[in-house]
């Protein structure tokens, strides 16, 4: 929603105070009965597609600007440069600097351009700073900028919200430890998924002797908004074991996948299964879900739950091809388009019983 915010009026009486007023705790999911008393329909399908943790953790700030929701150099001279673009075009009223604030600026020699009056605009002191500056010169400059003011905002959020005092030194002492962190970044390797090389993944293969396998996919309307999520279990023998879909409303394809994978790693627990393999045919989803990179914070906190049940040991995850995921891609579309028998584990329908007997006689 344009800047993330509700727009509907609260009605008169309303004792919706807290986002967790509109979340049903017992199943962890969102209230969309009391969210629709509350809300316009294009509010509720956009909060609605926001995925809630299954387990607690705590809340955490998020810099919107990246997909990771970490704050970087590069996005901030992004953001200001087009914060500054507009400034020039719509020529707003100044933004007064407070006296603390100034000492942050001076102890970070971003040196105030002295001729040109008193620093009461932070936009207008930066702009005429750099005129004359070559383009190098100029990002390193901005980008400098950037992470002062980024920090500025920090320390008076914590002044405003948390009653912690206002600290230019130690508002420096950050900044520049930021900035050495951003010289010192380096690019995370690639992570190694549970592929070997030379073996075809592009057909299904049994687990090993007492081992299980899970297949997941995800079906999306063409809105782009309600998905089914599948899960299916097999073991050794390619005997269909269990199988589970659920609804849910996604902002992308990429959260649809992670919930299916999410749902294997719930179902594998509540099965008491802990030699576990996990399939997906979307390699991002396999990656985050094996890996420790920073996931995209729009999926983070699915991302985080399955990483949590991970840690019980016993899950491996591998990324394969459509063709070796045959099952649940063809349990969620059938589901997606409500032409899913209730009882299709018990009694597999012939959509189901092909590919299951496909997967059983193929080479393997």
């Amino acid at each position: 929603m344009p800047a993330f915010k509700v727009l509907s009026s609260k009605s008169i009486g309303s004792d919706i105070v807290w986002v967790e007023d509109v979340i049903d705790k017992e199943k962890k999911c969102w209230d969309k009965d009391k969210l629709g008393q509350a809300v316009s329909e294009i509010e509720m399908q956009a909060i609605t597609s926001i995925p809630l943790t299954l387990f607690e953790r705590e809340d955490r700030l998020v810099w919107h600007h990246t997909s990771t929701g970490v704050y970087s150099v590069k996005s901030g001279y992004r953001v200001a440069m087009q914060g500054l673009s507009q400034s020039r075009s719509s020529q707003p009223s100044s933004s007064f600097v407070p006296h603390k604030n100034l000492a942050v600026w001076f102890g970070c020699n971003v040196q105030w351009m002295g001729e040109q009056g008193p620093p009461h605009s932070v936009i207008k002191w930066t702009s005429q700073a750099v005129e004359d500056l070559q383009e190098k010169e100029l990002i390193r400059y901005l980008s400098r900028v950037v992470v002062i003011a980024w920090y500025i905002w920090k320390s008076r959020n914590e002044f405003v919200f948390n009653s912690d005092p206002i600290n230019p030194e130690k508002t420096v002492r950050r900044i520049i430890e930021a900035l050495k962190e951003s010289r010192e970044a380096r690019v995370p390797q690639m992570i190694h998924m549970d592929n070997p090389a030379g073996v075809d993944n592009s057909q299904w293969r049994a687990p090993n002797q007492g081992r299980f396998k899970f297949n997941c996919d995800v079906a999306v309307m063409k809105n782009g908004q309600e998905a089914a999520c599948a899960a299916v279990v097999r073991n050794w023998n390619g005997k269909l074991i269990d199988g589970h879909v659920i609804s849910a409303t996604v902002s992308s394809s990429l959260q649809g996948e992670l919930l299916a994978i999410r749902l294997a790693c719930g179902m594998a627990s509540s099965m008491g299964l802990t030699e576990v393999e996990i399939e997906s045919d979307n390699q991002l989803a396999i990656k985050l879900s094996a890996s420790e990179l920073v996931p995209p914070w729009e999926v983070e906190a699915v991302v985080q739950d399955i990483r949590f049940m991970k840690q019980s040991g016993g899950i491996s995850f591998k990324w394969v091809k459509r063709e070796a995921n045959g099952l649940a891609h063809v349990v969620a579309s059938k589901s997606l388009r409500r032409l899913l028998p209730r009882n299709w584990v018990a009694n597999p329908p012939s959509f189901v019983a092909s590919i299951l007997l496909n997967d059983c006689i193929s080479p393997l």
